[in-house]
């Protein structure tokens, strides 16, 4: 079997990247694999294989929007199967309300009416696209993004570089509208008042980094709120915080939320992404998104209920398979491609 993929990720393409490793184990499974790469910033960049005599017979993309567009244009041109990969919930309310979303979710609902095969990365989504399109449910396969345990460095121990804190709150995220970290912040606010020892750590960096930071002087933070630029290496953070937050208004999976309960920090969370599926009020203080009031009472919540705290870490504990093996992993993406062009 021939497959072309658009993808986003620039890094398929160089050597010895996690993205590139993965798309050789693909190749090992396959006749032949080629792909496209679009990115905002580097523009449209072919594989350097070439594309003389490549005729697939079927291209994936990884989202239904402009990727979208264009796998559906080569599908039509070769007559090749189209599966498209859903891993935002972009029929979320909050999705659509930037002009870019309201578009996306128009090209979204086109295109995946006419895709032979759509995987999503979650139950969550996969239930949204159902209630608007029940047509589409035999089409839809559920397959989570692969994950591992963020790696750690131990020199990191949170409560020994910030010692004035009693007790730390931890964000890991983009900083970007969706992520609506703007609402941690206020729900902060309102936790000082009663804890005025705790602390907020907010590893990132993004778009909304300096609005964000101005909203923290706004508030009156500086002293209680400390930025650090993104790292991949979050585990010692995870395992030195007191409390993990993520606060999005939508999420397709939302891997921050595995790595966290692999590390059995507290979690509180808006219900997004893979909450309900993975994570439940067992195992985490859930709050509908936007919610800064009961995004406030359960930060304080997990500070004073130490019994409420460790029971549901204890919970955490016990989640057992909630990382895929990437061997297991690329053979359920190349089974699902091979299931979509005998449909």
């Amino acid at each position: 079997m021939k497959v072309l993929m658009i993808s986003h990720d620039p890094s398929v393409f160089v050597p010895g990247s996690p993205a590139h490793l993965r798309m050789e184990a693909y190749r090992a499974h396959l006749d032949d694999l080629r792909i496209i790469v679009v990115s905002g910033r580097r523009g449209i960049i072919r594989d350097p294989k070439g594309f003389s005599g490549f005729i697939p017979d079927l291209v994936t993309s990884q989202d239904p929007f402009e990727h979208g567009v264009l796998a559906w244009w080569y599908a039509r041109r070769y007559g090749a199967r189209l599966e498209l990969q859903v891993h935002t919930d972009f029929l979320s309310p909050y999705f659509s309300q930037s002009v870019l979303g309201s578009v996306r979710v128009f090209l979204a609902r086109i295109l995946l009416g006419r895709a032979d095969c759509i995987r999503v990365v979650s139950e969550r989504i996969k239930k949204s696209l159902i209630e608007r399109s029940p047509k589409l449910s035999k089409r839809i396969t559920v397959l989570p993004l692969l994950a591992k345990p963020a790696p750690a460095h131990e020199e990191i121990i949170l409560h020994v570089l910030y010692p004035q804190f009693s007790f730390i709150y931890l964000v890991a995220s983009r900083i970007t509208k969706e992520k609506n970290i703007g609402m941690v912040l206020s729900a902060f606010a309102e936790v000082l008042k009663k804890h005025p020892k705790a602390g907020l750590v907010v590893v990132g960096t993004g778009p909304e980094e300096e609005a964000l930071k101005r909203r923290a002087e706004k508030l009156g933070l500086e002293k209680s709120v400390v930025f650090i630029d993104w790292t991949n290496s979050l585990g010692s953070y995870y395992k030195s915080a007191d409390g993990f937050l993520l606060s999005s208004w939508y999420e397709g999976y939302g891997l921050t939320l595995l790595e966290a309960a692999h590390a059995r920090v507290p979690i509180v969370t808006t219900d997004v992404g893979l909450v309900g599926e993975i994570l439940t009020d067992a195992h985490a203080f859930v709050v509908p998104p936007g919610d800064a009031a009961r995004f406030a009472h359960a930060m304080n919540e997990l500070l004073e209920n130490k019994a409420l705290r460790e029971a549901k870490r204890a919970r955490l504990g016990a989640l057992t398979g909630i990382f895929l093996d990437e061997k297991e992993y690329v053979e359920k993406v190349v089974s699902g491609w091979r299931g979509c062009t005998k449909r």
